[in-house]
């Protein structure tokens, strides 16, 4: 005779508190409806893509009456952060211009995509999941843009010429 699974327990509160030194694995922590303490589990960051993907997959739960699911997208939408208003009497050309202290980039296979995120581990945290085409044209373009920057800048004697 099997034994039946035993209830799930019910996570109010689910953080990514920081990376372990090997940096190939994540430490996370869970609060639970039945205990005041937070458990502090080590999830490996390879094993996060295959959540994804099985939260991908997923169907949500819906009502009887409800019609049949959509098809899931291919690459899900990334949450959209508020536009910040443009400064009064600033023109509306303006970038703002932000110089990440880290970033890193990973492949996500079973989406096809790369994901590159600037300032990992930060509130500042931002992300992009870029077919293989646009990464390679991303790569070209970039490697061109540091080759103009490691020109020296024309001197007086070049003028001159």
């Amino acid at each position: 005779m099997t034994q039946p699974d035993p209830p799930p327990l019910d996570i109010v509160d689910f953080k990514a508190e920081r990376y372990a030194p090997d940096g190939k694995t994540l430490i996370v922590s869970f609060a639970t409806a039945q205990s005041a303490e937070r458990r502090f589990y080590a999830l490996p960051v390879q094993s996060l893509y295959g959540f994804i993907g099985d939260l991908q997959k997923l169907q949500p739960v819906r009502a009887a009456s409800a019609a049949a699911p959509a098809a899931a997208p291919a690459v899900p939408p990334a949450p959209q952060k508020p536009a910040k208003p443009a400064p009064a009497g600033s023109a509306g050309n303006r970038v703002e211009v932000t110089v990440p202290k880290r970033w890193m980039a990973r492949p996500l296979p079973e989406r096809n995509v790369v994901v590159m995120v600037f300032d990992p581990e930060t509130e500042r945290q931002t992300a992009y999941a870029l077919p293989p085409q646009a990464i390679r044209e991303m790569a070209g373009a970039l490697i061109k843009q540091a080759d103009v920057l490691e020109k020296p800048a024309p001197g007086p004697e070049a003028k001159k010429a």
